[in-house]
C-alpha cells in the first residue's frame, strides 16, 4: 500500500490508538464515547487519536533564517485542518510567558518569543442554557451538544542564535527556560515527594506539570554550534533533530549527511532514537533527522511522520517518559548539591569554632 505523504494528503485518522498504555483510562467513561463536536472529514496530517495526548508542549529552536515560524505556521494549519478550532498567539518573552517562580532570572536576560496555542479536543459546557433561559444538568438519557475548545498543545517560536552577537547567550536563555519549567513543576508538589512517585505523578498526557514536551531543533546543516546546543538541551528535554531542506536537495542525502555529521560530533544527540523493540512502523516513524522542506510540500519528506512522532500518543508518551527520567535525575543532582552544599557549611562551622577555641587558649596563656 502506497504511504501517504504531504503532497498526497491522507484523510484523518478517526482510529484510536489503543497502543498507548494510558488509552483505557482515557475511554472508560460511561455516555458516548465521542463528546467532540462532528467535523466535516478533512484531510490532515494529523492522527485523530491526537486528541488523547493531553497537554503538549513543544519548542522549536535552531539558527536565525532556518524557516522556525515558517515551520510552526504549517504545524498549526495542520492542526486548524484537523480539529476546526482558531489558533490564540501571544508574544512576550521567556519570563512573562512561563512565569512562575523567578529563582534563575539572575541567570539570563529575557529573550523574546511567541507562544501559539492550539486545540485538538473539546470539552463539555455545564450547566447547559436552553432558549427559554433554563438550565440542564447531565443526564444518562442526554447529552449536550454545547462544547468548548481546549487548548491542548502550545508551540514556542524561539529567535535565531544568530540573531545575537553571542551564540551561547542565545543558548542560556532557552535552556534557562527550560529549567524554569523543572522548578516551576517542582513547586507544583510538597518538597517531601519521593522522587519515584514522579514516575506516577506526572504520567503522560495527564501529570499536572510545565515541562517542554518535545524541542524540535531546525537546521539546514549540522554545524559544530549545533551540537553545542543540543547538548545543552538533553539535560531538560527530548531532542528532536529536523533538517529542513529547499526545493533542489535530496532528502536522502539530506538525511545522511544530518546523520553523519551528528554521529562524528556528538554520537548520542539522537536521544530519541528506538534501540531496541517496537514494530517496524515505530523505528520508522522515529528515523532521524527528520526531513521537511522548508518551501513546498513533497512526497518524500518527512512531516508526516514527525506529526506521527508529536501526536500518537503511543509514540509521544515514549518521549514524555524520557523527559520524566530526566526530571527525576534534575531532582537527584539539586538534592546531592544541597547535601554537599550543607556539609560544607557543617565544615565551615566547625573550622571556625576551632579557630576560635585556639584563640581563647593562647588569650588565656
Amino acid at each position: 500500500m502506497k504511504e501517504s505523504t504531504a503532497s498526497d494528503p491522507i484523510a484523518m485518522d478517526c482510529s484510536e490508538d489503543t497502543d498507548s498504555p494510558w488509552y483505557a483510562e482515557t475511554s472508560s467513561v460511561s455516555g458516548p464515547t465521542k463528546a467532540d463536536p462532528v467535523h466535516p472529514m478533512c484531510t490532515s496530517s494529523i492522527p485523530a487519536c491526537a486528541r488523547l495526548i493531553g497537554q503538549l508542549h513543544i519548542m522549536i529552536v535552531g539558527d536565525s533564517c532556518v524557516g522556525k515560524t515558517q515551520f510552526a505556521h504549517r504545524l498549526l494549519r495542520e492542526i486548524e485542518l484537523a480539529f476546526g478550532s482558531k489558533t490564540e498567539i501571544r508574544s512576550g518573552d521567556t519570563y512573562s510567558l512561563m512565569g512562575g517562580h523567578p529563582e534563575l532570572r539572575q541567570d539570563a536576560p529575557p529573550f523574546e518569543m511567541t507562544e501559539y496555542r492550539a486545540s485538538t479536543a473539546y470539552t463539555i459546557l455545564w450547566p447547559v442554557v436552553s432558549d427559554n433561559g433554563h438550565t440542564s444538568l447531565p443526564n444518562a438519557s442526554s447529552w449536550p451538544s454545547k462544547s468548548a475548545p481546549v487548548y491542548s498543545v502550545t508551540v514556542l517560536d524561539t529567535r535565531g542564535y544568530g540573531e545575537t552577537t553571542n551564540a551561547v547567550e542565545a543558548m542560556t536563555r532557552v535552556t534557562t527556560y527550560l529549567e524554569q519549567a523543572f522548578v516551576n513543576t517542582q513547586a507544583i508538589y510538597a518538597s517531601s515527594t519521593p522522587h519515584h512517585n514522579f514516575y506516577r505523578l506526572l504520567s503522560p498526557g495527564f501529570g499536572i506539570h510545565e515541562l517542554v514536551d518535545v524541542v524540535l531543533y531546525l537546521s539546514h546543516a549540522i554545524k559544530p554550534v549545533d551540537i553545542v546546543y543540543m547538548r545543552r538541551f538533553k539535560p531538560f528535554a527530548c531532542v528532536v533533530p529536523v533538517s529542513v531542506i529547499d526545493g533542489i536537495a535530496e532528502p536522502l542525502d539530506a538525511r545522511c549527511g544530518m546523520c553523519k555529521s551528528s554521529n562524528i560530533l556528538l554520537p548520542d544527540t539522537r536521544v530519541t532514537q528506538i534501540q531496541s523493540g517496537g514494530c517496524d512502523e515505530d523505528k520508522q516513524d522515529t528515523m532521524l533527522p527528520f526531513v521537511i522542506n522548508g518551501r513546498v510540500n513533497t512526497d518524500v519528506e518527512d512531516f508526516n511522520r514527525l506529526c506521527n512522532l508529536l501526536f500518537r500518543p503511543s509514540k509521544l508518551d515514549r518521549l514524555r517518559y524520557w523527559n520524566v527520567c530526566k526530571f527525576v535525575e534534575w531532582l537527584s543532582l539539586k538534592q546531592e548539591k544541597a547535601v554537599k552544599l550543607q556539609e560544607e557549611e557543617v565544615e565551615k562551622k566547625k573550622a571556625t569554632g576551632a579557630a576560635a577555641g585556639s584563640s581563647e587558649v593562647e588569650a588565656a596563656k
